[in-house]
């Protein structure tokens, strides 16, 4: 017997556990909880069921969405764009994908750096917010009539206090979490920050739905913008 354990923690992400199953000669690692308490014995045979069962599952979300739905063209030709991420629980490997690809297609499209910026700013802060904070989400980016909104839906616990939630610094991330450098606790005040419009719903047991909405005029945010890059 060992006093010098190697341990997962409940809350981790199974990424973790193929990595550590790489590292180290072990063929299964104890679990515990946030208490340190043992609650279970995690084998490589555990990893590959849950690798095959994901698997599975997303082989029929592929198959139920695209994730890219078509809009049609106002009167003046002008098209829309909607995408929508799936965003997983602490999947942090994925996280910050549908912030770079909103950040691509708007320079495409021609929009000017500083709002493309700020886009992709309350984009990845709600991606980030629904891998550390939820129980996973769908993340989507609506770019019409001069605006991008952005929503993000939770199947989390609920924000029992939104003032709170909102502020500076808070944050519900665990220890090992913001040992990655996530969880810092900005992520709601970086998108009131950046965002014309800023909304956010939630009630316990029953998810969160925060919306942000950024202008693509310019002309109509230097200030706010330059604000934000000094702050």
């Amino acid at each position: 017997m060992s006093t010098r354990l190697v341990v997962l923690e409940e809350d981790m992400p199974l990424a973790f556990a193929i990595r550590y199953f790489g590292r180290y000669a072990y063929g299964r690692f104890p679990v515990l909880n946030r208490d340190q308490m043992l609650v279970g014995i995690l084998s490589q045979r555990d990893i590959n069921r849950a690798l095959l069962r994901e698997l599975a599952g997303e082989i029929k979300r592929l198959e139920a969405r695209s994730g890219v739905s078509a809009v049609p063209e106002d009167d003046s030709g002008r098209k829309y764009m909607l995408r929508e991420f799936p965003v997983a629980r602490l999947d942090f490997e994925n996280a910050g994908k549908a912030a770079n690809q909103i950040r691509l297609l708007l320079l495409d499209r021609q929009i000017s750096p500083r709002v493309v910026r700020r886009v992709a700013v309350a984009v990845y802060e709600l991606e980030m917010n629904l891998c550390v904070h939820s129980n996973g989400g769908v993340l989507s980016c609506l770019v019409t009539n001069g605006r991008a909104e952005i929503v993000a839906r939770d199947s989390g616990p609920g924000i029992p206090d939104i003032e709170w939630a909102c502020r500076d610094g808070t944050s519900t991330a665990t220890a090992w979490v913001r040992s990655l450098g996530f969880g810092a606790g900005m992520g709601l005040p970086n998108v009131k920050r950046v965002a014309d419009e800023f909304t956010i719903a939630s009630s316990a047991g029953n998810g969160t739905t925060v919306r942000a909405v950024v202008r693509l005029d310019e002309a109509l945010h230097t200030d706010q913008s330059d604000a934000f890059s000094r702050g």
